[in-house]
């Protein structure tokens, strides 16, 4: 996946991150005029609600996972952008509805295995990391 995607891979990943940032799908529903209200500060042009169209969350989710599928496969062409793909999860991170947490912390993850992979130099995700007892780096100590 990785030489496929080499030569668009910033051109898709800016357009995952624009889609991931994107808040499109939610607009201020203001209060009607004819409506009575006991709230005598009520004026026109108050806030009734927000509508939120369920596609646009699920363009906000698939975002997401696009975004940890390539920093899983494609670790090594995610790393010049992982700064700023973990500023837009953050920012994602207390997202109000659950599926796009959800899938923040998946995508977490994803980054942290596909790390894990880029350092041991495994690139298949089956494979178990063999843990060793001890530090990563032999040490003697003085007698």
């Amino acid at each position: 996946m990785k030489s496929q995607l080499a030569p668009i891979f910033e051109t898709v990943l800016n357009a995952t991150i624009q889609a991931a940032e994107s808040e499109d799908g939610m607009h201020l529903v203001e209060a009607e005029k004819d409506n009575f209200s006991l709230d005598s500060d009520s004026e026109e042009g108050d806030i009734a609600g927000i509508d939120v169209d369920p596609a646009f969350l699920d363009e906000k989710c698939a975002a997401v996972h696009a975004i940890g599928n390539m920093a899983l496969n494609c670790s090594s062409l995610m790393l010049p952008h992982l700064e700023r793909v973990c500023k837009v999860l953050e920012n994602l991170s207390g997202y109000y509805h659950e599926n796009v947490r959800y899938h923040v912390c998946l995508t977490m993850t994803q980054i942290s295995f596909g790390l894990l992979r880029l350092h041991t130099g495994k690139p298949d995700c089956d494979d178990k990391f063999e843990w060793e007892k001890g530090l990563p780096i032999k040490t003697t100590l003085p007698d």
